[in-house]
């Protein structure tokens, strides 16, 4: 019975979201832009405890979800001990953001309950039908009728979900490298506050939303030659090709030898400051600056390293603490928790 109501409600939502115009970017493939997957794993529902009606009625709860024209709905879910848990949703959306508004993007979510009596046949009354006219085009009235069945779900509280609520991301380092794409993953149990929209719930404000969500961005590939500072060997520089894709430097022997592994890759850390050129008094060399990074090839010592490096030339140290300072920004927003 309960599963029919909820696919009842589904079925309606579906088609009444079939009748909204979407924006084109939903129905294409934007390859230039930063890839978002959000997956719902579990939820958990706090409900409020109401001695006089709990000891009659049961109550069943559903969440679905909408982005871009898309809607899915999780199982129902009885309440039971003051919580209502949906485990094993499999609630899965692939996001592109490329010119995209953040709310565009948004996972819209809604919550809505049933109550049945504890002792009941569990049949359709028939109150709950609807009979609407159909009016016909000509100027004779018609007898002909339809009936819209409305499911007994009804609408309680809304949530969203983004991408950000995932926040702080971790690097997959083996992946990255293989594609050209950085990718960044994360899981976690997210907080979220519900957005009431009737005055008889009886959700708490606050519900639990476990999940994952990944993050797979282009690597704007900014190259050049420097000077750089060997990590093992202090002040001992070396010209060669550096590369920096994405959130990581690799540095090369030169510009021909692209296809072979690098010398080394250098995974830059957050830095709350802009990077600017070093003080003399860390670098006598002229057009220089350090970057704070992990090297994973210096497996015996896996801790942060300052490599300095320098340009050949004024415009050419500008340009790379322009692209170096906008690598920091994505680093500083998607990989550490904001306090």
């Amino acid at each position: 019975m309960v599963e029919a109501e909820r696919l009842l409600l589904f079925s309606t939502l579906r088609r009444e979201s079939q009748g909204i115009s979407w924006p084109n970017h939903f129905n294409r493939e934007i390859e230039s832009s930063t890839k978002k997957y959000i997956f719902i794993d579990e939820m958990l529902l706090p409900i409020r405890e109401d001695p006089t009606r709990d000891i009659f009625f049961n109550y069943f709860y559903i969440v679905t979800f909408e982005c871009g024209g898309i809607i899915r709905s999780s199982q129902s879910a009885e309440c039971q001990n003051g919580l209502a848990i949906f485990r094993d949703c499999g609630i899965e959306f692939m996001l592109h953001s490329d010119k995209i508004k953040e709310h565009e993007t948004a996972v819209k979510c809604k919550i809505f309950m049933l109550r049945l009596r504890k002792v009941s046949c569990l049949t359709t009354e028939t109150n709950k039908m609807k009979f609407k006219e159909l009016k016909g085009s000509s100027s004779c009235k018609s007898s002909s009728s339809s009936i819209d069945i409305v499911s007994r779900f009804r609408f309680q509280a809304s949530f969203t979900l983004t991408t950000k609520d995932f926040i702080p991301f971790n690097i997959v380092s083996h992946e990255s490298i293989m594609s050209d794409r950085i990718y960044l993953r994360s899981s976690k149990a997210c907080n979220i506050v519900l957005s009431s929209s009737s005055t008889s719930s009886n959700l708490l404000e606050e519900i639990q939303v476990k999940g994952r969500s990944e993050l797979r961005i282009p690597t704007n590939i900014y190259a050049g030659y420097l000077n750089v500072e060997d990590p093992n060997v202090k002040h001992n520089w070396n010209r060669r090709w550096c590369t920096l894709d994405g959130i990581r430097m690799q540095i090369w022997r030169d510009e021909n030898v692209l296809n072979e592994v690098p010398l080394s890759r250098l995974y830059l850390k957050a830095n709350k400051d802009v990077i600017g050129p070093a003080p003399r008094n860390q670098c006598a060399r002229p057009r220089s600056f350090y970057i704070t990074c992990t090297i994973p090839e210096l497996k015996a010592n896996a801790t942060e390293r300052n490599i300095f490096f320098a340009a050949d030339t004024q415009d050419d140290l500008n340009e790379w603490l322009i692209n170096i300072n906008r690598t920091l920004s994505l680093i500083n927003f998607w990989l550490y928790e904001r306090q």
